[in-house]
């Protein structure tokens, strides 16, 4: 009797640990199900929002040009094609910094890491993320960062420099990569080289531009050679390269600017007007005829968009003397080429100096520059958080960009999810 007590103890103790574990087997069952409705949410609800952003203009739909906050957030270019981005809006999710040019104008900006060129912006003009949060997710426990990644980058590298028939040939290496760093093989590289000289022998300077093109295709790990002739070495030049394969277009920049420039430059995107400065603290100087031409990017180079009148030069002695020029184009570069007045209309003068500045018209194609916005203090998701990232083509400027949302709780991780 003992034995088969114990035999029956055994046998219901067997079910009962069967019937919990399979109690606990389904329960771990229902809860993934829970974890993978819960995170199919957040994936549909982060695809909306992005969309809603990149397809909506905000409102008013022209606020990247204004200081004051939307009372709608959207990144749509007004009166363009869908997923068509507005770069001055995109220029307001961008950090400027507290700065002084030369002459005390305090104001916020930001460097182009081009010597002595910056962009301009009236104060305030940073949007702030949880401003932008609280209209996008008003009483939600989610939050996003938003990025903006160039789908195609050019990279250009320091010249080799070499006689050439009666004149010299800069060789620029050159390389086209995707945003992941991954080389695209057959893109067409697309380039033009800038500098500036002084010219009319003996007489008042004038300042003109050199331009020389050159087209290169990138070979199976993704480098080209940009080859131009130019008549004479210049100490101060840049060139612009745009890159195109499969229909997606990047941009990139290459600068040498003087290692004292003559002036300061400031580009206030807003209004299309740029400004000359000229900064002579210690020392009395005078910048001749500076030459400010602006021109569109194209497949085939560079287009002259239009000329700044100037005066034959900024006033000599020391101080601070400044020339603008309004009606720049909303996307493009503007070329600066200056001189001193030390030149006397040969290049080859002693103490003359020659410089050319060049940068985009529009921040947002400086350097295939990308953009981060959002997030708790500027940080993504912890460690412990399920996020989720959904991503669309967009065009800003002409050029191919990858935009991307990551959206993610606030209250730590979802029960049931994988870590």
């Amino acid at each position: 009797m003992v034995h088969e007590f114990l035999d029956y103890m055994g046998a219901a103790l067997g079910m009962v640990l069967i019937f919990v574990s399979a109690t606990l087997y389904l329960s771990g069952f229902a809860v993934s199900g829970v974890a993978y409705n819960t995170q199919q949410n957040m994936a549909a609800q982060a695809q909306n929002l992005l969309d809603y952003i990149l397809t909506s203009t905000g409102s008013p739909a022209n606020w990247g040009s204004q200081t004051t906050n939307p009372t709608a957030f959207g990144l749509q270019q007004a009166n363009a094609p869908p997923y068509t981005l507005d770069p001055l809006k995109i220029m307001r999710l961008l950090a400027t910094q507290n700065c002084t040019l030369l002459n005390s104008l305090s104001t916020q900006c930001i460097a182009t890491g081009i010597l002595g060129f910056y962009y301009f912006f009236p104060t305030p003009y940073y949007l702030p993320y949880t401003y932008t949060r609280s209209i996008l997710v008003p009483g939600s426990n989610f939050e996003f960062q938003f990025r903006l990644q160039p789908a195609l980058n050019v990279s250009i590298l320091k010249p080799t420099i070499q006689e050439s028939g009666d004149g010299y040939e800069y060789t620029f290496p050159a390389r086209v990569y995707t945003s992941s760093n991954t080389p695209v093989a057959g893109a067409t590289i697309n380039a033009t080289f800038i500098a500036a000289q002084c010219s009319n022998g003996g007489g008042p300077c004038k300042v003109t531009l050199f331009l020389a093109d050159a087209t290169a295709t990138a070979n199976s790990v993704g480098q080209a050679q940009l080859v131009f002739q130019t008549p004479t070495q210049y100490p101060s030049y840049s060139v612009v390269a745009s890159a195109s394969v499969a229909g997606i277009q990047g941009l990139g920049f290459y600068s040498n600017p003087a290692k004292n420039t003559l002036v300061y430059v400031a580009v206030t995107p807003q209004t299309q007007n740029i400004t000359v400065v000229r900064s002579c603290i210690s020392t009395p100087c005078s910048v001749a005829y500076p030459n400010i031409t602006t021109y569109l990017v194209s497949g085939g180079g560079l287009t002259a968009y239009s000329s700044c009148p100037t005066p034959k030069h900024l006033t000599t002695g020391k101080g601070f003397e400044s020339v603008s020029c309004i009606g720049l184009p909303e996307e493009g570069v503007v070329a600066i080429g200056l001189a001193n007045s030390n030149c006397n209309g040969e290049s080859s003068s002693p103490n003359c100096v020659e410089e050319a500045l060049v940068a985009p018209v529009n921040l947002f194609d400086a350097f295939s520059l990308s953009v981060i916005y959002g997030g708790p203090n500027g940080q993504g998701p912890g460690a412990s958080s399920v996020s989720t990232t959904v991503s669309r083509v967009v065009e800003v400027g002409g050029y191919t960009y990858i935009a991307s949302l990551t959206y993610w709780p606030d209250y730590g991780p979802v029960y049931g999810a994988n870590p």
